[in-house]
């Protein structure tokens, strides 16, 4: 198939604006501002998960504190009214086993005493906030993550742009058959021309033997060539065709 230089050009250009598309949508999903951004937010989760289970801790230390309160209460309730009982009591029998009643009863409350100490002091523990933890300043550090991120995005999105501004201009430029065949490699191959570099297509990867390459040097230059292997279009100088 015949080609015009003004075709060869607008290959050239629209096969270097696809792979610079190409580059450009990669390296927008790779952006380290994203994985900042990412990063930032699965601490904060982290650390929301980290306070939730404080939260409920917390709670379970107060209850905890409550029960206890609420026993030592009636116990010293019942010390009183024990005490009251011993100094009404007049039978010498029964004022010993109020005696033996009373020192069990004592014995217990200081068990619980000692048993709401700790559970306040726990509580206590409980009830301060986690070292390192602030959410606000967490929650600023995200959104100022996430707008360098959007400038970081708008930035490559203005060059993926150009880019395919240049690809349709190139396209409208080019003689329709040469066109449809350019875009057929794209289907079939996912490129539809590719550069000759140092005998080797930049399409397949693959090195062309020396025999190719002095077809190609004595091949009309206004004749389309395609790689032997993969079956793109080849785009080349001179210079490219050195054996």
């Amino acid at each position: 198939m015949r080609y015009t230089d003004q075709d060869r050009n607008a290959l050239v250009t629209l096969t270097d604006a696809l792979h610079e598309i190409s580059v450009l949508e990669a390296r927008l999903q790779t952006l380290p501002e994203r994985e900042k951004v990412e990063k930032l937010k699965q601490k904060l989760s982290k650390d929301g998960d980290n306070s939730a289970r404080q939260q409920t801790s917390a709670q379970e230390q107060r209850t905890d504190v409550m029960r206890l309160r609420r026993e030592v209460d009636n116990l010293r309730e019942r010390e009183r009214r024990d005490r009251r009982q011993l100094g009404l009591e007049t039978d010498t029998q029964r004022r010993k086993e109020l005696r033996c009643e009373l020192s069990a009863l004592l014995r217990r409350l200081e068990d619980f005493e000692e048993r709401l100490q700790r559970a306040e002091r726990t509580a206590t523990i409980f009830d301060e906030p986690l070292p390192g933890v602030d959410n606000s300043e967490h929650q600023t550090q995200i959104i100022e993550a996430e707008e360098a991120l959007e400038r970081a995005e708008c930035a490559l999105q203005e060059e993926i742009d150009a880019a395919q501004a240049r690809a349709e201009q190139a396209r409208a430029v080019m003689t329709p058959s040469v066109l449809e065949v350019f875009e057929r490699g794209v289907d079939e191959h996912g490129v539809g021309a590719a550069r000759l570099r140092g005998g080797m297509c930049q399409g397949c990867r693959m090195g062309l033997d020396p025999q190719v390459l002095r077809d190609l040097r004595q091949a009309p230059r206004d004749e389309l060539q395609h790689c032997p292997e993969c079956n793109v279009i080849l785009l080349f100088d001179d210079e490219d065709l050195a054996t």
